[in-house]
C-alpha cells in the first residue's frame, strides 16, 4: 500500500468516525410528529380505558394529562439527542460512559415529573377544571421514575440505532467513492 493510499485510507478512517448531529430542525419536527402520535394513541387508549368502565366526564383530564405528557418529553427527547450524540454508547469507551446515562436518566425523571405537575396545574385552572391534584409529590417522583426511565432507555436505543444507521450510511457513500 502506498503512503497516498494509507494518507487517504486514515482520513476516511477519521471522517466515518466523525458524525454530526442531525439538524436541530430534523430534531424538532420528529419528535413534535413522533410525539403528537404517540399522545393521540395514548390519550384514546386511556379515554377508552374510562369509557369501557362506564366512568363519563374523563375526556378533558385525560387530554391535560397525556398532552402534558407526551409534549414535555419531546422536549426533553430533544435534549437527550445532545446527550447522547456528546456521550455516546456506539464508540469505543461506552463502558465509561454509562454513568453519565444513569445520571441524566435521573435528572430526566425528576425534571419531566416537574413540568408534568407545574404543566397540569397551570392548564387544568387555565381551562376551569380546577386545581390540579398530583398527589403526594414525593411519592409521584419515585412513581414516575419507572415509567421515565423505559422511556429514557427507549429514546436511548432509538438514538444510538439511527447513530448506527448513519455511520453505516457513510461508510457506504465513503466505500462507493473508492
Amino acid at each position: 500500500m502506498t503512503s497516498a493510499a494509507r494518507a487517504r485510507d486514515s482520513e476516511l478512517a477519521s471522517a466515518i468516525d466523525q458524525l454530526d448531529p442531525p439538524s436541530q430542525k430534523f430534531v424538532w419536527s420528529a419528535a413534535l410528529s413522533l410525539f403528537t402520535i404517540t399522545g393521540f394513541f395514548r390519550l384514546t387508549y386511556k379515554y377508552f380505558d374510562d369509557v369501557a368502565h362506564r366512568e363519563s366526564g374523563t375526556f378533558l383530564a385525560r387530554l391535560i394529562d397525556e398532552a402534558t405528557g407526551t409534549y414535555a418529553a419531546a422536549a426533553l427527547f430533544v435534549a437527550i439527542v445532545a446527550i447522547v450524540w456528546r456521550f455516546p454508547l456506539d464508540r469505543p469507551g461506552w463502558r465509561q460512559r454509562i454513568p453519565v446515562h444513569v445520571a441524566v436518566m435521573v435528572a430526566y425523571s425528576i425534571t419531566h415529573t416537574t413540568m408534568l405537575y407545574v404543566s397540569r396545574s397551570i392548564i387544568s385552572r387555565a381551562l376551569g377544571a380546577g386545581p390540579y391534584d398530583y398527589g403526594y409529590l414525593p411519592a409521584r417522583y419515585l412513581m414516575e421514575f419507572g415509567n421515565d426511565a423505559v422511556s429514557y432507555l427507549y429514546f436511548l436505543a432509538l438514538i444510538t440505532l439511527y447513530r448506527y444507521y448513519r455511520t453505516t450510511r457513510q461508510r457506504e457513500l465513503r466505500t462507493a467513492q473508492l
